[in-house]
C-alpha cells in the first residue's frame, strides 16, 4: 500500500533533503485515525517504546459503537487470543492475553453510542474485539461487525495520548479532535 504514513514521511524528508529514518513508537490500525508518535532519534525511540511496553502511555480514544451502551462506563478484562498466525482476527479467549478497556458512555444517537475508551493494556484489535464481545461493534468495521453507510471506515480515533518527555521527563499532552466523518455522525459539525 502506497498511501501510508511511512511513505508519506520518507517522500517528505526525501524532498527536503532530510536524512532521518521514520521510527514509529506506536501505531493504529488500519482506518483509524489520531495519533501517531515518531521519534527522531534512537534514544527517543528508545525510551518512548519502553514507557509503551510497560504501559505508561496513557492512550485514549472515541467510538462510535451500534446499539445503545446502557452503563455509564464499565472495564472489560476480557483476554484477547489470535487464533490462527495466518488471520489477523482476534477473539475474546482465556487463553488470550490479558486486555483492560475502560469506556465511559459520551452520548447516544439514532441506536448509537459515542463512547470514551482508555486502553490500559494496548493489544492488536483490542478495542474492536472488546466492544464486539460485549455486543457493541465499532460503526463501519467490517472486520469484527458490518458496513455502515454512514462512514467508510470504523468509527475508531485515537484522540490523546500521555507521556513522559523521552529526555526531559516532562510530561507531555497530545490532542487530535474528532474528524469530519465522525463528527457527522453524531451531528457535530
Amino acid at each position: 500500500q502506497d498511501d501510508t504514513i511511512a511513505n508519506g514521511l520518507a517522500y517528505y524528508f526525501k524532498q527536503n533533503n532530510i536524512h532521518r529514518k521514520v521510527r514509529f513508537v506506536n501505531r493504529l490500525d488500519m482506518n483509524t485515525s489520531g495519533i501517531v508518535i515518531i521519534a527522531k532519534n534512537p534514544y527517543a525511540h528508545n525510551q518512548l517504546s519502553n514507557q509503551m511496553k510497560s504501559n505508561t502511555v496513557e492512550k485514549f480514544y472515541y467510538a462510535i459503537v451500534e446499539g445503545i451502551i446502557e452503563k455509564d462506563q464499565g472495564t472489560i478484562t476480557e483476554p484477547i487470543l489470535r487464533l490462527n498466525p495466518e488471520d489477523i482476527i482476534r477473539i475474546v479467549h482465556p487463553l488470550g492475553k490479558e486486555c483492560i478497556t475502560e469506556f465511559k458512555r459520551e452520548k447516544t444517537y439514532n441506536n448509537m453510542t459515542l463512547v470514551k475508551l482508555k486502553l490500559i493494556t494496548g493489544r492488536t484489535h483490542q478495542i474492536r474485539v472488546h466492544m464486539k464481545h460485549i455486543g457493541h461493534t465499532i460503526v463501519g468495521d467490517t472486520l469484527y461487525g458490518n458496513e455502515n453507510s454512514l462512514i467508510d471506515r470504523q468509527a475508531l480515533h485515537c484522540y490523546e495520548m500521555k507521556f513522559k518527555h523521552p529526555i526531559t521527563n516532562e510530561d507531555i499532552v497530545i490532542t487530535c479532535p474528532l474528524p469530519e466523518d465522525m463528527r457527522k455522525i453524531i451531528g457535530d459539525k
